[in-house]
């Protein structure tokens, strides 16, 4: 098993070994075999980390620390462990690759007036997805983007809405600074439904400094805005609580016990 988050700046790639055999396994080395060498520099001590033994039905899970170089991270990190087993056979294994995507948290909020952003805009490169949501009313959907742009380490420009024979329209901006290349990057979220109903079309567009963090920006905003989250506190709904939404039903929050679904 293998996975990883971003904390204080830095991803930690952590690989779980588990011991399911009837017997101790030994001299267990767990190393890293690929990573995406252009964005990502490996800052563990060493680059494999050494178990003497593992008991039955026992586990290790081992971490390692890199330091991103780049705003954008993308790529695939594998990591391989051997062992020498009861009877004194050496084995070697590999983890399926893990994809790392980061973007948005490898940027920092930066405060900028409304009419900055519209002129800096101007001036970049943008891309843009159109993304569909049939669980959340436009409503839902404007308190769920201004909490994902937060969580992304967007500043929020502004949050504008206007209403048209019962459509409604939200359109909600942010802007952030890159923790290492230094450079900007905007993003906007148009959101479009009929007032107080299901379902709204959701248009994110993002501009940038540099080219090569606008569509991975896209994509990491994409999948904040898809996840199953509370839209006012952003805490994950439970699988009982998506199946139900996608059924029409109404369903409480576990962790702030707001109603959804209306």
């Amino acid at each position: 098993m293998r996975g990883g988050e971003i904390i204080g700046g830095r991803f930690k790639f952590k690989v779980k070994v588990v011991n399911e055999s009837p017997y101790t396994i030994n001299d267990v080395t767990v190393y890293i075999l690929s990573y995406p060498r252009d964005t990502l520099i490996l800052k563990t001590e060493d680059d494999d980390i050494f178990f003497s033994k593992i008991e039955p039905q026992g586990f290790r899970s081992p971490s390692f620390d890199f330091l991103p170089t780049q705003d954008c991270v993308r790529g695939e990190i594998v990591a391989g462990v051997s062992y020498v087993d009861a009877s004194g056979k050496a084995h070697t294994l590999t983890t399926e690759s893990y994809t790392i995507r980061a973007v948005c948290d490898l940027l920092q909020p930066e405060a900028i007036t409304p009419r900055g952003f519209e002129l800096k805009l101007k001036e970049l490169e943008s891309g843009e997805i159109l993304l569909k949501v049939e669980e959340w009313t436009p409503e839902e959907m404007q308190e769920k983007t201004l909490r994902v742009l937060s969580d992304s380490n967007f500043h929020e420009v502004s949050s504008d809405e206007s209403i048209t024979d019962d459509v409604v329209h939200f359109k909600i901006s942010g802007w952030a600074k890159g923790k290492y290349t230094r450079k900007n990057v905007g993003a906007e979220i148009f959101i479009t439904g009929i007032s107080k109903q299901k379902g709204a079309s959701c248009r994110i567009r993002v501009a940038g400094e540099d080219d090569a963090m606008i569509l991975p920006a896209i994509d990491d905003l994409k999948e904040r805005l898809s996840a199953y989250l509370c839209p006012m506190c952003g805490n994950k709904l439970t699988l009982d609580n998506v199946e139900d939404l996608k059924k029409g039903k109404i369903v409480r929050c576990l962790f702030c016990n707001v109603s959804i679904g209306r």
